[in-house]
């Protein structure tokens, strides 16, 4: 025992198997400028703002110039060192050579560990997850991680995939929040979950099932079936929902517009328990109105001019008529009730004429 407290003085223990070993420092804080390790056995280590590490079996415990501290039983702790590496749970569990500031936390078995092999790279547990792509140089893919789930990759710069089965981020600052068989490889992609989904482009975002976002900035979400829908040019939004699209603009959900399932039409709600301040209107004088207003053919300006479109101008309507919520837009509920108010004004007239 003697002969051990020397070595420690003298900083140049290397190993130690036996009994449960007591190491005291002498000062706040127990440093070793070589190698520790204990192998099958329990340590303890005492002294000021050192946490007690008591009756521990451990398969592995290595310590260099910095101390571990844990109050955690688990098959091993194996590293922590001058680099700032850290690897926790299963033995098999490692940090590439070369990495700093690498941690893995927990998880892992003998034949699934979870790895870190670039800088900073992080994994949380699980098991065979990777944070980083195995490059040499280590400053790529830095500050990847994983946070759990099973043979997840996250293989590029700020790269992540919090969870899930076969995951993949390897695009720049690309996120996978987790599902299975997810890819994102764009810059800045984001594939929030279920299965066999691929955001490839930067700024794309893929989601529920068979949904690859192939064009910059696009949005690809798809339901249940057994299709893939995808994205064709760059800044598309796009909706597989063969049960129906529904956007409500209240909170009980009794005013807005639906797409019915098989449809290619719009049906705005217009249930009358929905509505209130009933009037009625004079269909002679909205024909009138109508007749009095400038309806025209024109291109929108953000579409290529050989787009044409037959309409009147909002601010027209709304000086004539005075419905709808501003001079701006033209309601489709309105142009309706205008067309059809019209017809029946224009009946009214034809009648009068007969008689």
């Amino acid at each position: 025992k003697q002969w051990y407290q020397r070595r420690v003085r003298g900083s140049s223990i290397t190993s130690y198997t036996g009994n449960p070993l007591t190491l005291k420092a002498p000062s706040a804080n127990l440093t070793l400028s070589a190698n520790l390790i204990v192998m099958n056995s329990s340590i303890d280590l005492l002294g000021n703002n050192i946490k007690e590490v008591s009756s521990m079996n451990v398969g592995n415990i290595l310590l260099n110039s910095n101390t571990v501290y844990t109050s955690s039983s688990s098959p091993s702790l194996n590293l922590i060192n001058d680099n700032g590496n850290l690897v926790t749970g299963y033995s098999t569990n490692s940090i590439s050579n070369g990495v700093i500031g690498g941690f893995v936390a927990s998880g892992g078995s003998p034949s699934t560990p979870n790895t870190v092999t670039n800088n900073f790279g992080f994994v949380g547990g699980g098991l065979s997850n990777q944070a980083g792509n195995g490059a040499l140089n280590k400053y790529k893919a830095q500050c990847a991680s994983v946070l759990g789930g099973q043979l997840n990759i996250a293989s590029e710069n700020f790269s992540s995939v919090i969870g899930g089965l076969s995951n993949t981020a390897n695009g720049v600052a690309s996120f996978v929040a987790g599902g299975y068989s997810n890819t994102a490889s764009g810059s800045y992609s984001s594939v929030i979950g279920g299965f066999s989904n691929l955001a490839s482009a930067p700024y794309s975002f893929a989601a529920g099932y068979q949904s690859p976002a192939l064009h910059k900035g696009t949005f690809v979400w798809g339901d249940s079936s057994n299709r893939f829908v995808q994205s064709t040019a760059d800044n598309q939004f796009i909706v597989r929902s063969t049960g129906g699209v529904f956007f409500y603009t209240n909170s009980v959900s009794n005013v807005g517009a639906t797409l019915a399932p098989g449809s290619g039409s719009w049906s705005s709600l217009s249930d009358r328990n929905s509505k209130k301040n009933f009037g009625q209107i004079d269909p002679e004088t909205i024909l009138d109105k109508l007749v009095q207003t400038p309806i025209l053919s024109w291109n929108y300006k953000a579409q290529n001019d050989s787009i044409r479109h037959i309409g009147p101008m909002a601010q027209d309507f709304f000086n004539n008529f005075g419905f709808g919520e501003d001079e701006k837009k033209i309601s489709v509920v309105d142009a309706d009730g205008i067309t059809m108010a019209s017809v029946q004004g224009l009946y009214k007239k034809f009648t009068k004429m007969e008689a």
